[in-house]
């Protein structure tokens, strides 16, 4: 390989990995890493064990935070649904609460019919 050719490849190999943030950060765990290597095999081992730990508790507290977002989305749709269905209780209008049941449980069928004979 000549080095031009392998200047080029890290150049435009490079523009991509510069937007990257896990380039980014894989560079900087790899520093820290081979720091934590130099005073030996027991700081090495505690260096990892400390990160594993870290990206860890990080990665669950994105999905976390993942979660709620889509929970705080659905919080109002899901309120409005227990206000109409607490009035209809409420009015002692069984009927309509059966009907809207039957309507929603005879679309879930549908749904679930046309998308399993679309994937199978």
């Amino acid at each position: 390989m000549s080095l031009s050719l392998l200047r080029e490849w890290l150049v435009s190999s490079g523009q991509f990995a510069g937007y990257d943030l896990e380039a980014g950060l894989l560079i900087r765990v790899v520093n820290s890493t081979t720091m934590a290597a130099r005073p030996g095999p027991l700081a090495m081992v505690a260096h990892q064990i400390c990160l594993q730990v870290w990206l860890s508790v990080s990665l669950l507290a994105d999905a976390q935070g993942a979660a709620d977002q889509f929970v705080s989305v659905s919080q109002p749709i899901t309120a409005l649904a227990f206000i109409f269905d607490g009035l209809n209780y409420g009015i002692s209008d069984f009927w309509l609460a059966a009907c809207s049941m039957v309507r929603s449980k005879v679309h879930n069928i549908l749904t679930l019919t046309i998308r399993l004979d679309q994937f199978s």
